[in-house]
Parts: structure tokens; C-alpha cells; sequence
């Protein structure tokens, strides 16, 4: 959006909050963050738009989210809500956040009109995949995979001039493989460390992937 990260656009996840009040407009933050914020704000006053991506996900946290989002709108209105997913019952959802009958606002409003939750569609890119298999086996399951990539990273350079990301699936019984903790609520900190010690045992493949 050509703007800094923590002014018109910003995030908040656990330990960290990179916005500026009056002046961020969109903020990105986890469901369990806005949960927090209910503690503070239990009709979320300060959002106008709420958009809850990954929806199928189906955490304890975005369960209880999306109750209380229903919730919030039946005082609310006004509040616009958007729930996205490339794999969840549409009309499931649609059905879940529908007024079933005209209702009264707080105690000196007007009738809320019903309103039904629109769907929209948007359809995605499909790609080919091309299943490959190791004509002999081989002794070391780990470094074939390695290889493997960086082979196909360097034949892809010929032709594709952008970056590129793989993703690997090693099965569960592999010998002095070791397991790494990695996901979004970690502190920072040991991130980077994770970051560090994956370039010493890699050394300049790791650099590569």
C-alpha cells in the first residue's frame, strides 16, 4: 500500500503492537487478540469492518470469536463482518450469522430490519502437479530431499525470475532428524534464534532454500 508498517497499517500479536492510535487504520492481529480486546471493549467499538480469514481453521479461539461476533452485531448493526475461507460451508456460515425475524434495537431505537449475509465467490488459480519417484533408493532420506529442491531451484533460475519457496514433507521416522517448534505465537526472540541455528546446521544450503 506504499505506506510504513505501524502508521496506516499495523499489527498486534502477542508481546508486540506496532500501531498508533488516531492514526492506523488497518490493523492485522490474531483471533486470540481480539478476544483480549473484548475484555477492555465488549462491542469492539473502535472497528467498523472485522474480517475473519481462514475461518475452516476451526480453533477453540475462532469458534468462541465468531459467537461473539453475532453477538456483537445484534447491538451493532452497523458493524460489518467478513468471514473468508477457501474451503468452509458458505451457506452454513451465511445461515449461522442470519437474523431469523426483525428485531428491536436497545431501548429506544427503531426496529432493525432482517438482514441476510451475502456470499461471494471468487474463484482461485489451479496448479499442475507432477509426481516424480528415486529410480534407486537412497541411503541418506534428508540430504536427497535437500537436494533435490536445490536442483530444482537451479533449474527453475533459468527460466523464472522471481523468488520462489518450497515446502517439504518428511515422514515422522526419520533418524537424527531433529523437530523443530515453529509457529506464529512465538516470541520473536526465538524465532530468530531458530533462524540462527538452522543456517549453522545448513550452512549455505539453508542460505539457498
Amino acid at each position: 500500500m506504499g505506506v510504513k508498517v505501524g502508521e496506516e497499517v499495523g499489527y498486534t500479536i502477542r508481546f508486540e503492537d506496532l500501531t498508533k492510535k488516531g492514526v492506523t487504520m488497518i490493523k492485522f492481529l490474531t483471533d486470540g487478540v481480539l478476544l483480549r480486546e473484548m475484555m477492555d471493549d465488549p462491542l469492539l467499538t473502535k472497528y467498523s469492518v472485522i474480517m475473519v480469514d481462514e475461518a475452516h481453521e476451526r480453533s477453540i479461539s475462532t469458534d468462541i470469536l465468531l459467537g461473539l461476533l453475532k453477538k456483537i452485531q445484534r447491538r451493532r448493526p452497523q458493524l460489518r463482518l467478513i468471514i473468508s475461507s477457501a474451503t468452509i460451508e458458505a451457506k452454513s456460515m451465511s445461515s449461522f450469522f442470519q437474523a431469523r425475524k426483525n428485531r428491536r434495537g436497545l431501548e429506544g431505537e427503531e426496529f432493525v430490519p432482517k438482514m441476510e449475509p451475502a456470499i461471494l465467490s471468487v474463484e482461485g488459480r489451479g496448479f499442475n502437479v507432477q509426481i516424480h519417484y528415486v529410480e534407486e533408493p537412497v541411503s541418506d532420506y534428508v540430504q536427497a530431499a535437500v537436494s533435490t529442491v536445490v536442483l530444482i531451484n537451479d533449474q527453475a533460475s533459468r527460466f523464472i525470475f522471481s523468488i520462489r519457496h518450497f515446502l517439504v514433507f518428511m515422514l515422522d521416522n526419520v533418524k537424527n532428524l531433529p523437530v523443530i517448534s515453529w509457529y506464529f505465537l512465538l516470541v520473536k526472540m526465538i524465532l530468530i534464534l531458530l533462524f540462527i541455528y538452522l543456517l549453522k546446521k545448513l550452512g549455505s544450503v539453508g542460505r539457498t532454500l
